[in-house]
């Protein structure tokens, strides 16, 4: 059910930032309500207009999202500093299957700001030692430069395995080179039970195209921010056949997809 409420941002003081990579910069808030691992929330800047973010860490006092610079808004949202306030609304929207992967082993694959909504899952897996008899996260980004929380890994590692690859290397990079399906020859996908997938359109149906026949459509999830707009799936922008993402989403099983005539071909597309 809509509330008026949905509605009506809620005034957030920033608090920290940090640039983590060149137009990526992670915006710590002062915001009461904490979102489960893969949802998200409207960010508004007053005076330019308001955007979707997902929450990217979890169980912490304060909301943490990650913002890249891709002009209007979020170019805005970059530029602010602590004590600059933001409006917030949320959190929206259903996220991953956590309770209902308790117990199983656990594939996380992300591609560039993809990372950002599964660091929330990550935050969640190092809070809670027993949840998962194991995992994996298959990491890719463009250049080594654009690698996200990088100060973060070594703790990560305590906890998971981490692969890592990049498209372009530098002179100082001697990991992998190459698109992040090529992590998949470092791994057997039937180890796995649970795979929860996050990143660019084009990424995510090269690895659907690979691991869902054998991890299967129903375990296989992916995270979607397509043209979210109201939050509440009032406006009709983020309409996925008979799911609205924002309201419905924006976690979805592959079957879901597939069950409401989604093409996943198809998805990001438009």
């Amino acid at each position: 059910m809509i509330k008026i409420a949905d509605f009506v941002p809620e005034i957030a003081k920033i608090i920290e930032t940090e640039t983590l990579c060149p137009g990526i910069r992670r915006i710590k808030l002062e915001y009461r309500e904490q979102a489960e691992p893969g949802q998200f929330f409207e960010i508004s800047v007053f005076g330019f207009g308001e955007m979707p973010i997902s929450a990217s860490s979890w169980g912490t006092k304060n909301l943490e999202i990650t913002v890249r610079d891709m002009g209007g808004v979020s170019r805005v949202l970059c530029n602010m500093r602590p004590g600059a306030v933001v409006g917030v609304r949320g959190p929206f929207g259903r996220g991953f299957p956590l309770e209902a992967s308790r117990g199983k082993r656990l594939l996380l694959i992300a591609g560039g700001l993809g990372l950002a909504p599964l660091r929330s899952v990550i935050s969640y897996l190092l809070r809670n030692e027993k949840y998962c008899r194991k995992a994996t996260l298959l990491y890719g980004a463009r250049k080594p430069e654009l690698l996200l929380y990088r100060k973060e890994y070594e703790v990560w590692k305590k906890k998971m395995d981490v692969h890592l690859i990049v498209d372009e290397a530098d002179k100082h990079w001697n990991g992998r080179v190459g698109v992040v399906t090529e992590l998949f020859n470092e791994i057997d996908i039937a180890d796995y039970d649970v795979a929860l997938v996050c990143g660019p359109p084009v990424m995510m149906r090269h690895v659907v195209a690979q691991i869902s026949r054998i991890i299967g459509d129903e375990n296989t999830y992916l995270s979607l921010e397509r043209r979210m707009k109201c939050g509440v799936g009032f406006c009709g922008h983020c309409r996925l056949g008979k799911y609205f993402v924002c309201r419905d989403g924006p976690v979805f099983s592959v079957a879901e997809l597939k069950s409401a005539g989604e093409e996943v071909e198809e998805i990001g597309k438009s």
